[in-house]
């Protein structure tokens, strides 16, 4: 297999989960246990308002959280302050690359924070925000390990992205919870592929702390999902 096709083959795989919630609906459909339309649970239908909320809490749950990472990294010097000169060249493409992150990210967030949290609703947040966690990094785990596998990632950055993907799982689950929609999860995912690659790769520069900083920088990060996450869903008393 040449060496670039599992990044030839990512722009599909993103259609997987989709497809799967598809194919598990119409299972359910023939053996007599229908749960719904398929329209209402990837959770489609919006309103032009809860859209523009929906958006607008994304991007404030989604860049709070390394804003904070690279507050904090300043403020201890292991990050300079202010982006250098390639973050301030690449800045301007954020906003487009968040669209372009967002759509392809779509056929993934059909199927985890549309299908998959619509019929494990009944479990609680938590318990359907951690199935859906489950699934979403099990389903990103080979990406990662090829990019270590292939020294294209460090082993502590590989098993760093995979946990970051399991918790900031949870704060993308609390906006699908709290709008009721699945597109503010949409366009928090296209932020996470770009305005927070671009925060900590560009911005903080994480690649250059030491193993110490960056594992408390991570670890700051973990902790600030699953907090945004719990302030963001639902609670019952809003209902």
């Amino acid at each position: 297999m040449p060496d670039d096709a599992p990044a030839a083959a990512i722009p599909l795989a993103h259609l997987i989960p989709l497809l799967v919630a598809v194919v598990a609906h119409r299972l359910h459909r023939a053996v007599g246990h229908p749960d719904g339309r398929l329209r209402d649970l990837l959770a489609v239908r919006t309103s032009l308002r809860s859209l523009t909320a929906g958006v607008a809490l994304a991007t404030l749950v989604v860049l709070i959280v390394p804003i904070t990472q690279l507050v904090l990294a300043t403020a201890l010097d292991w990050a300079p302050w202010g982006p250098g000169p390639a973050a301030k060249a690449a800045l301007p493409l954020v906003p487009l690359a968040a669209v372009m992150a967002s759509l392809t990210a779509l056929g993934e967030e059909l199927g985890w924070r549309g299908y998959l949290q619509s019929v494990t609703h009944q479990w609680g947040f938590w318990r359907s925000a951690a199935a859906v966690s489950g699934a979403f990094t099990a389903f990103h785990a080979p990406l990662m390990w090829h990019s270590w596998a292939s020294d294209a990632m460090p082993g502590a950055v590989a098993v760093a992205s995979t946990l970051n993907i399991a918790a900031g799982s949870f704060a993308l689950s609390a906006l699908r919870d709290r709008i009721g929609t699945v597109w503010p999860a949409v366009w928090g995912h296209g932020l996470l592929n770009s305005a927070v690659v671009w925060l900590h790769g560009s911005a903080a520069q994480v690649d250059r702390f030491g193993a110490g900083a960056f594992w408390i920088f991570t670890a700051v990060g973990w902790l600030g999902w699953f907090i945004v996450a719990a302030a963001t869903r639902r609670h019952p008393a809003w209902a």
